[in-house]
């Protein structure tokens, strides 16, 4: 089963997972915000014209630093994954390789985040339905969903991962579904979490805290661990080990 070989690649690289918790470190900048809000684990932009300068430069430099980390754990994860599935010299790609993963996809995430931010303010703004809008940048999210296992997994530059990450989805548009519905079930849980705990616990560091801290040491390592399973699963050799470890 699919989901049983995840939660144990989860389970063997929790310590990694527990990583992505310093990010709530960086999260309690953003309420500070007009333009951003934080709920059920995620954050969301509002999007407008009418902020004031140095709000939006304070907001763009947490982002910055928000996805710098965001980058190195993502590369942790995937390499972590990785490793078990392929055993990768992992003190060579720790010492040599994390810093050329984590750099590209640091650039990767960024550009994403500011065309998707730019691009939604444009379309929002000139009148466009904020529900086609949503929309149209799901269907991005799902056409890129693979570049970080792309990048680390296939070693390639950006571009070519983005055609990897394209390929992938249209050869394998169940493989995204799984993930896509995956995703959604997990938030779905964390909201009711959150909700149940939000009647009896105060502001920011009840339901709010809890369902950020799950998001971060579950929800995000746990999808990237799907994803990158699921990824791998298109090598061959790959394919081989799997089906002789089920028969088992």
């Amino acid at each position: 089963m699919i989901f049983e070989r995840v939660f144990k690649e989860y389970a063997e690289n929790i310590k990694v997972a527990i990583a992505f918790a310093l990010l709530a470190l960086i999260v309690p900048v953003f309420s500070y915000f007009e333009n951003i809000s934080i709920a059920s684990g995620s954050m969301f932009w509002e999007y407008s014209t009418g902020f004031e300068q140095i709000n939006l430069l304070t907001s763009l430099i947490a982002f910055l630093i928000f996805t710098w980390f965001y980058s190195l754990f993502v590369s942790a994860i995937i390499l972590s994954v990785r490793r078990n599935l392929s055993k990768i010299r992992m003190d060579f790609y720790l010492t040599e390789m994390i810093q050329k993963f984590t750099m590209k996809l640091f650039i990767f995430y960024t550009v994403l985040g500011l065309i998707l931010i730019l691009g939604g303010t444009v379309l929002i703004t000139s009148g466009l339905d904020p529900v086609v809008v949503n929309a149209l940048i799901l269907i991005a999210a799902s056409v890129l969903m693979f570049v970080p296992q792309a990048l680390v997994v296939d070693e390639t530059h950006i571009m070519n991962a983005v055609k990897e990450s394209f390929d992938f989805f249209t050869k394998n548009f169940n493989k995204t579904v799984l993930v896509l519905f995956s995703g959604a079930v997990i938030l779905a849980v964390i909201g009711i979490i959150e909700y149940f705990l939000d009647l009896t616990a105060i502001e920011f560091f009840g339901g709010r805290f809890i369902s950020l801290i799950l998001v971060l040491v579950f929800a995000i390592p746990f999808i990237e661990t799907l994803k990158t399973y699921l990824y791998m699963l298109k090598i061959n050799l790959i394919k081989g080990f799997e089906s002789a470890h089920h028969k088992k």
